[in-house]
């Protein structure tokens, strides 16, 4: 039985992160909110979370499998084993009943603040998480999520409040932000489709740049193993090529 850490803690941050984006750029340094967001929204969340522990897409050497591993930790969006038991359950079920981040059913605000919980995904489904559950990176980072996050923070604050906006809390407010819109805004609310399939996916090309290519969901919801979501030759993905460029072996 896999033992969930508590949504409640991990929402709060996210908040803060979200109330520094808005409120805290007095406090920043432009350079560092670039590099850490860069670093903990597009690698963390964007390419570790999303592309690379949760879809396999792509495959790496092992000091960038681990530098992912902390990179999508430092994300604060979950574990990497919660984010995945979320996600591949949500491709399973995309927009019906059991998908437990439908914005038809959860509402587009709990759906945009990811207020749902991995508990609510059927015990028989971890079966399907078994390649992470074998990882033992995956499963440190599991194991000791709020030790790795909390150790990160504290170092921050010993250097500064600035060091503590730039590096982290409007880093992990962006990758709120992505992920929200992702989910929210990219399931039939609004957008294009290049593929008739069974969900409601759509493309957006304004999600699509302020998330840098994860608001083509329609591509990715039909190849779910690509690393690079674009499927035509106007469509752009920056993570995508970052990937290529950057993580890809």
């Amino acid at each position: 039985m896999i033992a969930w850490h508590p949504i409640w803690l991990l929402r709060t941050v996210q908040f803060l992160g979200v109330a520094s984006l808005i409120l805290c750029w007095g406090q920043a340094d432009i350079l560092l909110v670039v590099l850490f967001t860069f670093l903990i929204a597009i690698c963390g969340q964007g390419i570790g979370q999303h592309r690379y522990f949760s879809h396999k897409s792509f495959k790496t050497d092992d000091i960038k499998h681990k530098l992912l591993a902390i990179l999508a930790t430092l994300s604060t969006s979950g574990s990497i084993l919660h984010w995945s038991a979320v996600h591949r359950y949500h491709h399973e079920n995309a927009d019906t009943d059991k998908d437990i981040h439908n914005p038809k059913i959860l509402g587009y605000f709990k759906t945009f603040f990811m207020l749902y919980n991995p508990v609510n995904i059927p015990k028989s489904f971890t079966v399907k998480l078994r390649d992470l559950l074998k990882d033992p990176v995956v499963m440190f980072t599991h194991n000791y999520y709020w030790f790795i996050i909390l150790s990160y923070i504290i170092f921050l604050a010993i250097l500064g409040p600035t060091y503590l906006v730039s590096c982290y809390l409007i880093p992990v407010g962006f990758a709120r932000l992505s992920g929200g819109i992702q989910s929210a805004f990219t399931h039939g609310l609004m957008g294009y489709r290049n593929f008739d399939i069974k969900d409601k996916s759509t493309n957006h090309t304004l999600c699509n740049y302020i998330t840098f290519g994860e608001g083509l969901h329609n591509n990715h919801h039909k190849y779910p193993g690509k690393y690079s979501f674009v499927s035509h030759p106007a469509e752009i993905d920056p993570t995508g090529w970052v990937i290529e460029k950057l993580w890809r072996k």
